[in-house]
């Protein structure tokens, strides 16, 4: 097979604030030497955004195929698959519930496929991410920020709320602070 770059992008838009991106790339590298291994990467995107009240809604949608990308030098690391596939969706809506108060609560989904790995399992094959953000503006200098995160990767769980306070010392200076905490369990069939 020839070596070959291909890549398109395509945005369109209207004026009420609706956003569609389609994005896509094709490359193959490959060679008539008999040991050399041909690499291949495909990427395909699509992204929408629409604006919704005070607020904006956002999609994105991504498959990834390659072969040799990661690993096609003289010396293969190992844990480095030698193919893989990808699923990558993820979600979100920001936006202002009042003057004062904001919000940010989305989704991470991935599915992951190694194919002739030496030692297979070390990444996760799938990923589920889930998050809610806000603030608060307690008076014209002081915001409050507070927030939870949560992840599901092959039968374990973590949660990490997090809080912090921001505070506007000028018009140049801020300063803040911020906790978390983070709580994770494992499933205990998934380790070996």
């Amino acid at each position: 097979d020839p070596s070959h770059a291909a890549e398109l992008s395509l945005s369109l838009s209207n004026p009420g604030g609706s956003r569609v991106r389609l994005t896509t790339i094709d490359n193959s590298l490959s060679s008539h030497q008999s040991n050399y291994t041909a690499v291949d990467l495909e990427r395909y995107q699509v992204a929408w955004s629409q604006a919704i009240g005070e607020g904006v809604s956002e999609f994105v949608a991504e498959f990834v195929d390659e072969s040799n990308f990661y690993a096609a030098g003289q010396i293969q690391p190992i844990g480095v698959p030698l193919a893989s596939r990808s699923w990558n969706v993820q979600g979100s809506y920001s936006g202002a519930l009042t003057a004062d108060d904001s919000l940010k609560a989305g989704f991470r989904f991935r599915q992951y496929e190694e194919q002739d790995l030496i030692v297979t399992g070390l990444l996760p094959s799938q990923r589920v991410d889930l998050f809610g953000t806000g603030s608060t503006r307690v008076n014209p200098r002081v915001l409050v920020e507070y927030g939870l995160y949560s992840t599901l990767r092959d039968g374990s769980l973590s949660l990490a709320p997090r809080g912090g306070v921001v505070v506007e010392l000028g018009s140049d200076w801020t300063a803040s602070t911020v906790a978390s905490h983070k709580v994770h369990q494992d499933d205990p069939t998934t380790l070996y």
